[in-house]
């Protein structure tokens, strides 16, 4: 009878156990299909949001300067951004339903913005273009950043709520099996060997990507943090590299999204195979990918960046179902504790990073604080250039220009400054790409060119070279030119226009331009500078030899003289490749019936081997550092070349 009763018993306690065993199964299942059906919304969200930046980041470069990849960029982000919302419609629950409805008839009205202003851009209105980017477009990606990083934000949480009441619920099941302890020792092991093997399950899906088996956002923060505390225990560095695929949207919309899932498992086992055992790879949604390398400097970094990807695209080719696939990846490197202090913000500046390397077909780039255009100096610097252009605080600087045989100042090159309250003298480097970005470079140039009677500050270049034409220095004066003015068709007008104003002959002005920016687009550009040239506006071309420039394209260029960049002049007297580089520019130019100037002259053997070559003219710290006009003055009157350097 006791037997019978114990059986009965145990067998009572059993049907029990596995009842309760398998409604939380049930309910567990449930819950991972519910975290699953999230994140699948959430991931939406987050394309979404991608393509809206990467759609407003090809938005400002189509202003600063139009090209076909840039329209071309436009276009999938719009595209993908579109997708990602329709699939929420279709798939997300009631409130993502009807928030991307919402979001979708903003958008629509931005895309509508979107397509004036490229006209415009193509029309050649920038003002009409600039306008239209600041209103309607920038305010409504704003709004529409705003919404879609809310939604997203919301279901992440969503998850993590989620996450935690998975774990509470693993917790209770513990809790069961210890109890079903006491039953006995078959019940027990069958219990736990269901719940553990079930929970090892659940913990991996829920940490790990379903689809390549790698670790998931969650799992590589956790691991990410536990690395930053071995580092700061151990004092050693550790690097973050986020990668993601060029061209995968392409294999997704030729050969399906099977083939897509199929390549993304082989990016995963290739990438975990080139890495030591000690490194993580996660998977971090679509076709990005993350690495933590732990102990790794930043040269270290680099070196595992090129590994990973010559693994992808050179080692052997991907080959899905028979299909050869040429891939590559754009990587950006993050490193702590120089690039941020926790995992957060060392994956968003590695993905700034990682931007940087695809917007540069660089391969990978490592974070660098200076070209991050979301930091916040930058952006103080953007909020307070326009105002720097209103409160006078941009004043210009004169580097003298000495002939080579007779050591007569021919001219300066007028070089902008900005005199910033808080952060000093800046150099050009510091502000004018912002200005480029942004479209101030207009008013920033035609600044450097007219400064009115009004302004306090006198010493503008071309009122600066009439000063100096009454004063009885006839000095030619050049001024930099941005590819962005030199496309614009009415900078021949404007020029003459202030030549009158100030009475300063043509001839004195000397305007220098990039090789890279003729390049741009040689068709306006070459009407612009034959414009100019009729004027009788000398042109010279800057930097020579570190630009892309065809050699059919120079022989066009109404230009009247050649800037070899410092670069090689610096290194002629200990570099063979530079000094011939140096002399055959010099052959080149005198070929072409062109002036020939030096840049970056610092030593009196230099200047005597420019003259030695023939180059016709000087400059470089040897003669003088920029200097304001007053201050050139007094160097003129107190440091004549001629008898320095003769």
């Amino acid at each position: 009878m006791l037997v019978r009763m114990a059986t009965v018993g145990l067998v009572a306690v059993l049907l029990t156990v596995t009842g309760g065993a398998v409604w939380a199964a049930a309910t567990v299942d449930r819950a991972v299909q519910e975290i699953e059906h999230i994140s699948v919304q959430h991931d939406a969200w987050v394309q979404a949001d991608r393509e809206l930046s990467q759609e407003e980041s090809a938005a400002h470069g189509y202003l600063a300067g139009p090209s076909s990849d840039l329209r071309l960029s436009l276009q999938d982000a719009g595209r993908s951004l579109a997708a990602a919302l329709d699939f929420l419609v279709v798939q997300g629950e009631p409130d993502n339903v009807a928030a991307a409805r919402e979001i979708k008839t903003i958008y629509g009205r931005r895309v509508l913005a979107l397509r004036r202003m490229v006209a415009a851009v193509d029309a050649g209105d920038m003002a009409l273009a600039n306008a239209i980017h600041d209103r309607p477009i920038h305010p409504t990606y704003g709004t529409l950043q705003y919404k879609i990083g809310a939604f997203a934000d919301r279901e992440q949480q969503e998850v993590a709520d989620k996450l935690a009441l998975l774990r509470r619920r693993q917790h209770y099941l513990r809790l069961a099996s210890f109890a079903a302890a006491g039953v006995g020792v078959v019940a027990l092991g069958v219990f736990l060997l269901l719940v553990v093997s079930y929970r090892r399950r659940l913990v991996r899906q829920a940490l790990h990507d379903p689809l390549t088996g790698l670790p998931n956002r969650e799992l590589f923060a956790d691991r990410v943090g536990q690395a930053i505390r071995i580092a700061d225990r151990e004092l050693r560095p550790a690097a973050l590299l986020l990668l993601d695929l060029d061209r995968f949207k392409d294999v997704n919309d030729t050969l399906g999204h099977h083939h897509g899932d199929q390549l993304l498992c082989e990016v995963g086992q290739r990438l975990s195979g080139t890495l030591r055992e000690s490194d993580t790879v996660a998977r971090l949604g679509g076709d990005e990918f993350a690495v933590l390398l732990p102990g790794v400097t930043a040269e270290g970094a680099s070196a595992v960046a090129e590994k990973l990807r010559a693994r992808l695209h050179q080692h052997q080719p991907l080959i899905v179902d028979g299909v050869v696939l040429d891939l590559d990846a754009s990587i950006g490197i993050a490193l702590y504790p120089d690039h941020g202090g926790d995992p957060a913000e060392l994956l968003q500046h590695a993905d700034v990073a990682m931007y940087a390397a695809k917007q540069t077909h660089a391969g990978f780039v490592v974070y660098d604080p200076a070209v991050d255009q979301h930091s916040p100096r930058r952006l103080a610097l953007l909020g307070g250039l326009r105002r720097a252009l209103e409160r006078d605080e941009l004043v210009i600087h004169y580097q003298p220009k000495a002939d080579l045989n007779s050591g007569q100042v021919l001219g300066v090159e007028a070089l902008v400054r900005w005199q910033h309250p808080d952060h000093g003298l800046l150099s050009p480097g510091e502000f004018i790409p912002l200005a480029e970005r942004t479209g101030l470079i207009h008013p920033l140039t035609r600044w450097v060119l007219d400064a009115p009677l009004t302004r306090w500050v006198l010493d503008a270049a071309l009122r600066q070279a009439a000063e100096w034409q009454r004063t009885g220095h006839h000095l030619s004066t050049a001024v930099n030119i941005s590819t962005r003015c030199l496309l614009d068709p009415a900078l021949p007008d404007q020029i003459a226009g202030q030549l009158a104003a100030w009475q300063v002959p043509p001839a004195l002005l000397v305007l220098e331009i990039t090789e890279s920016a003729v390049m741009a687009d040689p068709t306006r550009a070459l009407d612009v500078l034959a414009r100019l040239h009729a004027l009788g506006v000398s042109l010279a071309v800057d930097d020579f030899g570190t630009g892309y420039s065809s050699m059919a394209y120079l022989k066009e260029l109404p230009v009247d003289e050649l800037k070899i960049d410092r670069s090689f002049v610096s290194q002629m007297a200990t570099s063979p490749s530079d000094a011939t580089i140096v002399r055959s520019t010099i052959d080149l130019g005198h070929n072409l019936g062109l002036r020939v100037v030096a840049e970056g002259v610092e030593t009196q053997d230099a200047w005597e081997k420019l003259a030695a070559l023939g180059c016709d003219t000087a400059q470089g710290y040897l003669l003088s550092r920029p200097m304001p006009a007053s201050d050139l003055e007094r160097w003129l009157r107190h440091a004549p070349i001629a008898e320095r350097h003769q």
